[in-house]
């Protein structure tokens, strides 16, 4: 019996950007550049099969280094998948990954000995444990340290610029963007689909003046511009399917 569990690697690694080349080349007039493709994928298949050996790895691969990817090459194996088998090439791409890869951390002006933590930076409730918490803003992330902080730490403070409206995390026994998603496909204009949610925080939620809060000083989902972002980018855009709105972790502003 083996003392060890053997590893390997499954799935795609990287191609080489000859490799890329000459697939996409291929691709465009099958046959002419094949000879050219199999040089560049011998090549490429030498290259992560050392960089398997150096990792450890007990039984190596090609890393599909001579198939483009699973939802080309799938159209040549198997029957009953529609769709463009084609690569589509574009003129440019956008990274739209946020700010989430680096902390945003706001000054404030005065001194505060103790711990301050952007939301980064909190990976567990048991920060919060036997600590009275003050929560600075209302985003979705501040809303689930906010949740959190109100079940184990001493006390928690919430603090925001203006009212918001906040949804709970779950409706129905569905998690609330799951539900959202459902109900933003009836086919109901979206005037009435918003005026519907509105009434279900009512009933689920309650008023704001039920919390000591101030009336939010928006309409529901208006909070910031990104569907009016959408709107004006979408005639530009081939392709943009128009959404609903998508709230995360229980809260929407």
């Amino acid at each position: 019996m083996a003392d060890r569990i053997l590893t390997t690697h499954t799935g795609s690694l990287p191609r080489t950007a000859k490799v890329v080349e000459q697939l996409i080349a291929e691709e465009k007039k099958p046959g002419t550049h094949r000879a050219k493709l199999q040089a560049a994928v011998r090549e490429a298949v030498a290259g992560v099969v050392r960089k398997q050996v150096e990792c450890g790895l007990d039984i190596i691969n090609d890393g599909e280094q001579g198939r483009t990817d699973y939802t080309v090459h799938v159209l040549k194996r198997l029957t009953g998948y529609e769709g463009e088998s084609a690569p589509r090439p574009y003129a440019g791409l956008i990274v739209a990954n946020g700010h989430h890869w680096q902390p945003n951390v706001p000054t404030y002006p005065g001194e505060f000995a103790g711990e301050a933590l952007h939301s980064h930076d909190v990976k567990s409730k048991e920060q919060l444990k036997g600590k009275r918490v003050l929560v600075v803003g209302a985003g979705n992330s501040a809303v689930d340290i906010l949740d959190d902080a109100a079940s184990d730490a001493v006390r928690a403070v919430h603090s925001m610029r203006r009212s918001y409206y906040f949804f709970p995390k779950i409706v129905i026994g569905k998690p609330t963007d799951t539900f959202v998603d459902l109900t933003s496909r009836w086919p109901v204009p979206r005037a009435v689909m918003r005026k519907l949610y509105w009434w279900g925080l009512r009933i689920v939620v309650g008023s704001h003046w039920r919390y000591g809060l101030p009336a939010p000083d928006h309409k529901l989902f208006e909070a910031q511009d990104k569907e009016k972002f959408l709107r004006e980018l979408a005639p530009r855009v081939r392709g943009l399917a128009t959404f609903g709105p998508m709230p995360v972790n229980g809260a929407l502003m």
